[in-house]
């Protein structure tokens, strides 16, 4: 033990030398210090601390070193963390070194195992360890530390007075974000939860406090109780949960049985569920460590947890070790399913026949791609977070693998669909690597996925295929005009005298002289929708279909377009819809639409003219997409048009201010500065200061994340309030109504609402809601009913069920809706408010694109203030990049000769 305590002396020493001349400017340098040398520290201090509780003595030697955090894990639940900081890092090293800024974040990541490490070194052995971590600058914001400080004094009082505990929760939670905080040497967690049911979406979550570190694979029981704080002069509630415990849904049980025996044996409510959960909670382990038991401890816990009862599921497990210790087809799949257990998922992967191509098991032959290759591809209508996948995958010998993510993940995220070779520097013999990749290809992919080189970069073979297809087609309806337009244009010309400026009409004149497809840039505000309605009115006669990618998007059609009201949906009803067929089909937000959609929409469409309607500025498309931008590169020049007046604001320093960010002027922070459009963090936020006001947020989760903002200016809302459970709505909230709601089919996603009047009547809740559509009797559903309706909106009411019951394997949240003070900036695009606050934290400052700024910022016609630090502000501006990649534009028109 001496020279272990040595060697812990050394590591300890060279660490915290490290910290010591660390400051917040090289931090980035300092973390790749020491990232080099944590995993020798892990492996000594997993050595130490297993001899020190088993009681015995091991040799100083490499072997036992290597295997240390393994056997650590077979310790008490308070040292896993170890195991898993060990495998975490080990992919990190033992790869390639990495990037000082890629140090500094997994640095900020490990520092609550390295404060765990210290904290049982002084606790449990006396010793005392990094003694200085906490001079190593973390970056809290200011007003974060103030609000985390007041949840822990709120912990700390909690925890200690044992008699203020109550059971009030049976309901069963998802953890969807396990955040560690760390104030005053001390660790406690934010967790973000949502009711454990199959529907749950980014609005239902809500965030929860403990001390109690948490397994976030399953589902769990906890108690919650509120406790007030004062954060920004303003009191609000927080939620603690305590007593938590695993608790794996008896649907989960019988949806992951019935892959093995394609029939649902309702055994989920057994004592064997409750008893397996229960050994989780308390050893830590899951449900993937338990097959990865040696046969001897496997049967030993098998006997104990089923001895007396009936054992269906640890039957299944027999299956599932022959098949993971034999690695046969679907090895790869049950692991992922065992490690993450969720419902959804486990329900996505079934088929109703067996399937001999995944060892006889009722698996979708869709996921065999992901059982060959799982870190180069998802389950089937399911995207795997890459840590999850490391953590039950073994990543060694899958180079290629990791080949194929990085160019998907430059194509997607960085939008460049050709990844030049020299990026990709920590791979070797990329040559070797694309052939393996190609040679281990799903055989329906090959064609579809495959790696393909040109000069000095790789890319995508579908990616391009895709792009290339829509620019030909584009080309092809460039090439004539319509016969007949120049006077027909003119006649309409003349006789209508509504146009508001000369760029329109001009615009109008030449849409179809010499193409048959148009395209319309325009900034925000500057009346893209109205050119639209123009264009709808000249050809009055004809047949239109008007599509766009979001519900508000839609409704901002109807809204703007006269007679677009049958005729406008989304694109993914579009792609459902038996008909296609019209005269004019117009596209409006097109850089929102990714490649494959846009290829569909034209490989199915049947029209005579196309206008293709947006600003590549503004928030882009979630899956790859970069046609919009680059079309202008391919067409001719008459088939551009763009529009430069704006009309959303009369504040001609606001519209500047606007221009200066979407051109990336080097004087936007002055600018800024001048016209205080820039504040400090502060109460200001929850004054309301105009009727038409709204709040925008990056995010959902956190002290200025959506659904706490939310909670914070719904309680100044003095209006009557219903509570039950986790839930709190008043008379006067504004809602959106969510995507899974029973009512979708009227009361679309994202549909802007108010509570006019709330009953409760015992096991379920009586609402009336005036929703901004117009709607008829013969719209209702269910129990809905129709009170009254105006010109712009209805007054509709409908009851809710209190109760969820998370055992079911349908069981849906029963609320259709979710507050809505603030949206997120990216559901705003489309929209327009009076006044626009912006909240930026340091948090999100490296997720706000030059997109995602500019369409925040231009959501405002009169005031627009912009909350956040000067360091982030500074970080953000600084980060601002042009969107135009006339790379990928130059390599398609060489290579394709288009």
């Amino acid at each position: 033990m001496k020279k272990i305590i040595e060697k812990i002396k050394v590591l300890n020493q060279n660490i915290c030398k490290n910290i010591e001349n660390t400051t917040s400017i090289d931090r980035g340098f300092f973390s790749q210090n020491i990232l080099n040398i944590i995993r020798n520290l892990i492996e000594h201090v997993s050595l130490y601390i297993y001899c020190k509780e088993k009681n015995i003595t091991l040799e100083f030697k490499y072997d036992n070193l290597k295997n240390a955090a393994q056997k650590v894990h077979e310790l008490k639940k308070e040292f896993h963390f170890l195991y898993k900081f060990h495998k975490s890092i080990q992919i990190v090293s033992s790869h390639y070194t990495q990037t000082e800024e890629g140090s500094e974040r997994l640095i900020l990541k490990y520092y609550e195992y390295l404060l765990r490490i210290k904290l049982i070194f002084e606790e449990k052995y006396n010793l005392t360890l990094l003694n200085n971590l906490d001079k190593f600058p973390t970056y809290l914001d200011t007003n974060l530390k103030e609000y985390y400080e007041n949840i822990l004094n709120a912990l700390n009082k909690y925890y200690n007075n044992v008699t203020l505990k109550n059971n009030n929760s049976n309901d069963r939670f998802y953890i969807h974000k396990k955040k560690p905080i760390i104030i005053s040497n001390q660790v406690f967690y934010e967790l973000s939860l949502t009711i454990a049911t199959d529907d749950a979406s980014k609005f239902d979550r809500f965030i929860v406090f403990t001390k109690d570190d948490v397994m976030t694979n399953y589902a769990i029981q906890g108690d919650i109780e509120k406790r007030n704080i004062t954060i920004l002069n303003k009191k609000t509630s927080i939620n603690i949960i305590d007593n938590m415990k695993i608790s794996i849904r008896p649907c989960e049980i019988d949806n992951f049985i019935k892959l093995f025996i394609g029939y649902n044996l309702d055994v989920g409510r057994l004592t064997e569920r409750e008893r397996i959960s229960d050994y989780i909670t308390q050893t830590g382990n899951t449900l993937l460590d338990i097959i990865n038991l040696s046969d001897s401890e496997y049967d030993k816990l098998k006997n104990n947890l089923t001895k007396g009862i009936r054992n269906e599921f640890f039957n299944i497990l027999d299956k599932c070790k022959e098949i993971i210790i034999n690695k046969r087809s679907s090895h790869n799949i049950i692991r992922y399913l065992l490690y993450t257990f969720t419902n959804s998922v486990i329900k996505k992967v079934y088929c109703n026949k067996i399937n001999n191509r995944l060892s006889n098991l009722y698996i979708d032959n869709k996921n065999i791609p992901f059982d060959q290759m799982p870190f180069a591809t998802s389950l089937y209508n399911h995207n795997p977070k890459i840590s999850d996948l490391l953590n039950c995958i073994d990543h060694e010998g899958r180079e290629h693998e990791f080949l194929s993510r990085a160019i998907k993940n430059n194509t997607e995220n960085n939008k460049k669909l050709y990844t030049n070779i020299d990026e990709l520097n920590k791979f070797s013999d990329i040559n070797r690597l694309m052939k393996t990749f190609y040679n281990n290809l799903y055989y329906k992919h090959k064609e579809i996925r495959k790696l393909e080189k040109w000069n000095n970069y790789v890319y995508i073979k579908n990616y391009e295929k895709n792009v290339v297809n829509i620019l030909q087609t584009l080309k092809s309806y460039s090439q004539t005009g319509l016969s007949g337009y120049e006077n027909f244009a003119k006649a309409w010309l003349d006789s209508f005298n509504e146009i508001d400026d000369e760029t329109k009409t001009n615009t109008i004149k030449n849409l179809f002289l010499k193409s048959k497809v148009t395209i319309i840039y325009g900034a925000a505000g500057t009346g893209k929708s109205t050119l639209m309605n123009y264009i709808s009115k000249l050809f009055n006669d004809k047949n239109k279909i008007f599509l766009a990618q979001t519900n508000p998007a839609v409704e901002n059609i109807k809204r703007r377009v006269d007679n677009s009201q049958n005729k406008s949906m989304t694109i993914q009803k579009f792609k459902n819809s038996d008909s296609q067929k019209c005269d004019l089909l117009f596209i409006d937000e097109c850089s929102t639409i990714s490649n494959a959609d846009m290829l569909s929409i034209l490989n199915n469409a049947k029209f005579e003219l196309l206008i293709l309607v947006g600003d590549v500025y503004q928030i882009e498309s979630i899956g790859y997409g970069n046609w919009f931008e680059i079309i202008p590169d391919f067409l001719p020049e008459y088939c551009v048009h763009e529009l430069t007046k704006t009309y959303r604001s009369d504040d001609i320093a606001l519209v500047e201010f606007w221009d200066k960010v979407r051109k990336i002027d080097d004087n936007v922070m002055e600018f800024d500065v001048v016209n205080k459009y820039s504040f400090k963090i502060n109460e200001d936020i929850f004054i309301k200061k105009e009727d038409d006001e709204i709040i925008l947020c990056l995010n959902y989760d956190g002290l200025y994340g959506i659904n706490n903002i939310n909670k914070f200016l719904q309680s100044q809302n003095n209006g009557k309030s219903v509570s039950w459970g986790i839930w709190t709505f008043k008379v006067g909230d504004p809602v959106l109504f969510t995507e899974n709601n029973m009512y979708y089919k009227i009361l679309h996603n994202n549909l802007k609402s108010t509570i006019k009047k709330i009953i409760d009547n015992g096991n379920e809740v009586y609402f009336e809601v005036e929703i901004n559509k117009v709607i008829s009797e013969i719209d209702l559903m269910y129990d809905m009913k129709l009170i009254n309706n105006s010109e712009n909106s209805s007054l509709i009411s409908f009851s809710i069920s209190k109760n969820t019951n998370s055992d079911n394997d349908d069981s849906k949240s029963n609320i259709p809706f979710q507050i809505a003070y603030a949206v997120s900036i990216h559901k705003s695009q489309g929209l327009e408010y009076d006044s626009v606050k912006v909240i930026i934290t340091n948090e999100i400052e490296e997720q706000i694109t030059h997109s995602i700024f500019y369409t925040a910022i231009t959501r405002a016609k009169k005031t627009l203030k912009i909350y956040w630090s000067p360091e982030t502000q500074n970080k953000v501006i600084k980060e601002f990049k042009k969107n135009k990649n006339k790379q990928d534009s130059n390599i398609i028109k060489a290579k394709n000769k288009i």
